[in-house]
C-alpha cells in the first residue's frame, strides 16, 4: 500500500476528507524559501527561518532583508504590496528586470536592482 493512500484513508476516518489548508502558503513544500534572480540568470536563495527582518522605506524605494549571514536590498517600484507579501512570508522569488524594461512592464511589483552584502 502507497503511504499516500494510508494518508487519505486516514483522512476519511477522522471524516475530513480534503480538508483545505488553510495556511498562506502553498502546501508544496514545508521548508519556504525565497528566490532572489537577477536578470543575467544569477540566482541566491535563503531561507525565511533566518530571516532576522525586513525593512521597507518607502522614500528610497527599497526593502532591506537582514539575515544571520547576508544583508539583501532589492530597490525597485510598487514595493508596498511586496511588503505586505512579506509579512505572511508568501513570495517565493523576487526577480530583477532590467531597468530600462520598466516601463513595458505590466508587473504591479517591480524590482529593478537587487544587492547582496556578506556579514562578517
Amino acid at each position: 500500500m502507497s503511504q499516500d493512500y494510508k494518508l487519505k484513508f486516514d483522512e476519511m476516518r477522522s471524516n475530513e476528507p480534503g480538508k483545505p489548508d488553510d495556511s498562506l502558503h502553498g502546501s508544496d513544500a514545508h521548508v519556504r524559501k525565497l528566490k532572489f534572480l537577477w536578470p543575467n540568470g544569477k540566482s541566491k536563495t535563503m531561507n525565511y527561518a533566518y530571516l532576522i527582518s525586513h525593512d521597507y522605506d518607502p522614500a528610497l524605494n527599497q526593502i532591506t532583508f537582514f539575515y544571520t549571514s547576508d544583508t539583501i536590498t532589492i530597490v525597485g517600484c510598487g514595493l508596498e504590496h511586496l511588503d505586505e507579501l512579506l509579512f505572511y512570508n508568501i513570495p517565493k522569488k523576487i526577480e530583477a528586470v532590467n531597468p530600462r524594461y520598466v516601463a513595458l512592464s505590466k508587473e504591479k511589483i517591480c524590482v529593478t536592482d537587487i544587492i547582496v552584502e556578506k556579514k562578517l
